[in-house]
């Protein structure tokens, strides 16, 4: 999937998307560990796992920059993330808990809510697809 293609369904003049829901992040990835965030740009691709994480994301993904998170995920977050810049994120699955820790670590951005917008990629199969559901 092209990250630019993406970003015609998100908000207008959003410059970055933030993605937490591991399915989805699977679907983009090809990634099938337990914990990874993914930030696109529409010039880069981002995938942040940790160091449990690092060997087996740089087998299973490829067109993305590998960072293994080894501080808190929203410093990393803010190196990568520029001031003044609007930044859409899967409300659906960002616990409160964490969009609160990110935004305060994040000031100076603004932050979209998104629903469904990967989800609606993933309903539509491609023939390979569907021979593999068909064929596990």
């Amino acid at each position: 999937m092209n990250s630019v293609n993406l970003f015609t369904n998100l908000p207008k003049k959003t410059n970055y998307f933030l993605i937490t829901n591991l399915k989805n992040i699977h679907y983009l990835s090809g990634f099938s560990g337990d914990w990874a965030v993914i930030l696109l740009s529409k010039k880069k691709q981002y995938f942040l796992t940790d160091s449990r994480f690092t060997e087996q994301a740089l087998k299973e993904t490829s067109g993305f920059e590998i960072i293994t998170i080894r501080k808190a995920l929203t410093i990393h977050l803010k190196q990568l993330i520029k001031k003044s810049k609007k930044i859409a994120f899967e409300s659906d699955n960002l616990r409160y808990s964490s969009f609160t820790a990110i935004r305060k670590k994040l000031a100076g951005r603004k932050f979209v809510p998104t629903s469904g917008i990967i989800e609606k990629y993933r309903m539509i199969k491609t023939p390979s697809e569907i021979k593999k559901s068909l064929n596990p």
